[in-house]
């Protein structure tokens, strides 16, 4: 089960809870990276059972500390039973699902579809050169290549390319000028 959750989560917490001590050096083999392991044999020893999660807990907190300090800015989402952390560089845009309350992340590596309002998202979206003046789209300025302003076409780092009404792009093109 440890490594199923480390296919969707490589960075979570896993602590072993179990009465089979016996178990520990199969399970640090099966590389699954456990935080902690805690003996179900001292659950109802409250002397010997508290410590053992206070040391399993102080870990994670350290963790999560120095996770906080040299973290890059990611997006994450909670969509179902899916937890979906990303790093904002990764992002190349979203794009509103047309008739659906979902949005579409492409990412250099995969997309992903969220059940996530495209605005909700957006919030998120406030670190690094996003543009977010589109109704139907967040683009990462750092993944786009070309920008075709008469034909309203914008080519992304990942071949893919966005076409735009004219007074969509306009958008576009005073926030060039702006930073110009």
């Amino acid at each position: 089960m440890a490594s199923k959750i480390r296919d969707y989560d490589p960075d979570g917490f896993i602590v072993y809870v179990t009465v089979r001590d016996d178990m520990i050096p199969d399970t640090l083999s099966a590389m699954t990276t456990p935080t902690g392991f805690i003996s179900k044999t001292n659950m109802f020893d409250k002397a010997k059972f508290v410590p053992e999660v206070q040391r399993v807990l102080q870990v994670v907190k350290k963790r999560l500390g120095m996770l906080q300090q040299s973290a890059e800015p990611t997006l994450t989402i909670r969509s179902g039973a899916l937890l979906l952390t990303l790093k904002l560089k990764d992002i190349i845009y979203c794009e509103k699902e047309h008739g659906l309350r979902t949005t579409r992340i492409v990412t250099t590596t995969q997309s992903y579809v969220v059940h996530k309002n495209l605005n909700t998202i957006k919030e998120q979206l406030t670190a690094m050169h996003f543009f977010n003046e589109f109704q139907s789209y967040a683009l990462n300025l750092d993944h786009v290549i070309t920008v075709d302003f008469n034909k309203g076409v914008i080519s992304m780092d990942n071949h893919d390319h966005l076409t735009f009404s004219r007074g969509t792009i306009k958008k576009l093109r005073a926030y060039y000028q702006t930073q110009g």
